[in-house]
């Protein structure tokens, strides 16, 4: 009865061993997967980031160009008005 107390004890730690070892292959894997998702995320950030920034200078550039043409328009007609 000893000897199988002690075995079961044995079987016991062992079987702990196997189950703590695949808890932390699994936490690794897990984590692993969580950093991947996040490089991903972090990465598409600074590409909206970047699209953002060029939809914003392409606006303003526009912007300048309205306002640029509206002011030849306006010196035109004053010219014409003048004339």
């Amino acid at each position: 009865t000893r000897a199988k107390a002690a075995q079961a004890a044995a079987d016991f730690e062992t079987n702990l061993a196997k189950r703590r070892e695949q808890s932390e292959r699994d936490l690794a894997s897990r984590q692993a997967k969580a950093e991947k998702r996040l490089a991903e995320i972090e990465h598409r950030a600074e590409q909206l980031r970047l699209e953002a920034e060029k939809l914003r200078t392409d606006a303003e550039r526009r912007a300048r160009q309205t306002v640029e043409t509206a002011q030849r328009q306006a010196e035109d007609i004053v010219a014409d008005a003048n004339a």
